[in-house]
């Protein structure tokens, strides 16, 4: 029986970062800010067609047009920018992957993503034009290889011209023989023989590697190293697809016939092999993979030691029970990591492509999957049915989440805007403290600041603010907050992360203050309950509230015997009174 096991945390990779939750809020201003157009400042007229957009976010992101804005251009006093060699709908599209780093590709027709690919280069999107050409070379065809071959070398897309070159040297006979091949030879004929070159060294590679293994083939049966039972055609085409794949190309017939026999010992083994292997991505985001092959037994468990500050031990396990193929993990959280309820773990699985939610039972999560009636077996034995395994392990679900490489970019600028004040247009004065930021950005994520600088007051005009009641520090880390969407809580002093909730409430940025209330109410102890429990009342904290309400129903004795309560019961008599109701179970 073969089984796969491979516990991934991101189930696209390639396509997806996992980030903090606080991050999509922000990534949703910006994107609101696209679909609104408030405080827009810019306008670009393209063929008769006006879209206006946002200075900042798109100088942010493109070079070209962060230089124009910068310099002496005509186009920075007018705010009017004329775009002559791109289409409207092709400009829009470039200009909301500025703001929200996903272009929709899939739902574009193959001229157009052309066409988006040479305005992204135009106008050094790099991260668009790299998404541009990935789509394109996995729609390769003998029709458009010749085209995207010159597309690639134009405008200087790496991955597009190696995937084409590849495409062209197996399709060599079919592509050499169309028209458009005889235009690249007319117009490009350095690119001509570069692909040229390219075709007949695989060609060449083809051969060479047949006539070693038919040399080979003859003297299998007289080598004594060889696994005996394994199928020679399986071997042999694994070598070939490697060294062509991947040009590792043996110099001798020894160094060949070397390579070749490793191949088959490994498979030989196998059948007999246990691997498994982990990493932590980031803060509780953990990846754990594991090979599992065994063709005598329907069951099998590894032990997993690569996280001894998150996992005092960690067990995983299948079995396969009639038509019932069954995944198992047990782990105990280790002492020295963060208190986390095993409730609020979110463990995903999914087997050869079909997702569930394992479910915890006391200590234990599993889950199960229906066998196909009609099941692959084993490509060695032939004998026992294949499963992959694809698991998710979050152990902190409500403060993360996954989001495309694209909109990590444009996260990345905003972030960058923050720490140069590249076209800073505000100024926050704190306690003789001035910290420059951007009325945009700050105005789409608290309604405060937007109702300030949409109305007619006077830091509209004079673009500078007076705070009076909140340290530099805390609101330095509150309008950080709003351009990344992370406060760094972990490092924050106690006392500081209650004012923090304070800003952030004052000023309306939501996000900020759950995460805030979420962080205290992991961190409750008798002595600060009740100020915790003033808190949250004040600042209608209904996460903090809770959570608070709950620990001193639980701890009455030791917090009803502090000056502390004596204070709420004094100041808030209805606050002291709910609480009372809580702790006598009423």
């Amino acid at each position: 029986m073969v089984i796969s096991f491979d516990l991934l945390i991101d189930l696209t990779p390639n396509l997806t970062l996992a980030v903090a939750k606080g991050a999509k809020h922000v990534l949703d201003h910006i994107l609101n800010l696209w679909k609104t157009k408030t405080l827009s400042d810019v306008t670009f007229r393209c063929k008769g067609k006006d879209i206006k957009a946002h200075v900042m976010i798109v100088a942010s992101c493109s070079p070209v047009l962060a230089a124009m804005f910068a310099n002496d251009f005509k186009e920075k006093s007018e705010k009017v920018v004329e775009v002559k060699d791109v289409t409207h709908n092709t400009f829009s599209r470039l200009l909301r992957f500025m703001y929200v780093g996903d272009a929709s590709l899939e739902t574009v027709q193959e001229e157009e993503i052309t066409e988006l690919l040479v305005a992204a280069d135009k106008y050094r999107v790099d991260t668009l034009k790299e998404d541009c050409g990935l789509h394109l070379s996995q729609n390769l065809k003998v029709e458009n290889a010749a085209c995207f071959l010159v597309l690639a070398h134009l405008h200087n897309s790496s991955v597009l011209h190696e995937m084409t070159l590849d495409f062209m040297s197996k399709n060599a006979k079919a592509v050499c023989s169309r028209k458009d091949w005889m235009d690249i030879i007319k117009k490009y004929p350095e690119l001509c023989f570069q692909a040229t070159q390219f075709m007949f060294e695989y060609k060449m590679v083809l051969c060479t590697i047949v006539s070693k293994i038919k040399i080979l083939n003859s003297s299998l049966l007289t080598e004594g190293k060889i696994y005996p039972t394994l199928p020679i055609n399986f071997a042999t085409s694994f070598v070939l697809l490697l060294s062509v794949r991947y040009q590792l190309f043996p110099n001798s017939f020894h160094t060949f016939k070397r390579v070749f026999f490793c191949v088959r010992y490994l498979i030989s083994t196998v059948c007999l092999y246990r691997m498994a292997s982990a990493q932590k991505l980031r803060e509780n985001l953990l990846s754990i993979s594991w090979g599992a092959v065994n063709c005598v037994a329907a069951n099998g468990q590894v032990l997993i030691t690569d996280f001894p500050d998150v996992f005092e031990s960690c067990q995983l396990s299948y079995n396969i029970n009639g038509q019932q193929i069954v995944l198992e993990l047990n782990f105990v959280l280790s002492k020295t990591s963060k208190p986390t309820k095993l409730e609020t773990i979110s463990i995903l699985a999914a087997k050869d492509g079909v997702k569930q939610k394992m479910n915890l039972s006391q200590t234990k999560w599993t889950t199960s999957w229906v066998a196909p009636a009609r099941r692959n077996n084993c490509q060695y034995c032939g004998l026992y049915p294949t499963a992959s395994f694809d698991i998710l392990i979050d152990l902190n679900p409500d403060l993360d989440f996954t989001m495309t490489k694209g909109a990590k970019h444009v996260l990345d600028h905003i972030l960058n805007l923050w720490k140069t004040n590249t076209l800073s247009d505000v100024t926050f004065r704190c306690k003789g403290k001035e910290i420059k930021a951007h009325v945009m950005i700050v105005a789409s994520c608290s309604p405060v600041l937007a109702a300030m600088f949409d109305n007619d007051f006077k830091e509209k005009h004079e673009k500078v603010v007076n705070i009076k009641d909140i340290t530099p520090e805390t609101f330095s880390r509150l309008l950080r907050f709003m351009y990344v969407g992370d406060a760094s809580l972990e490092t924050v002093a106690e006392d500081d992360l209650s004012e923090l909730l304070t800003a952030a409430d004052k000023y309306g940025v939501e996000t900020l203050k759950e995460d805030c209330a979420l962080h205290m109410s992991r961190n409750l102890k008798i002595d600060n309950a009740a100020r915790f429990l003033v808190l949250a009342h004040l600042h209608n904290s209904s996460v903090l509230h809770e959570t608070t309400l709950e620990f001193m129903s639980k701890n009455a004795k030791a917090v009803c015997s502090r000056k502390d309560w004596m204070d709420v019961i004094k100041n808030y008599p209805e606050l002291c009174f709910q609480a009372m109701q809580l702790m006598v179970g009423l």
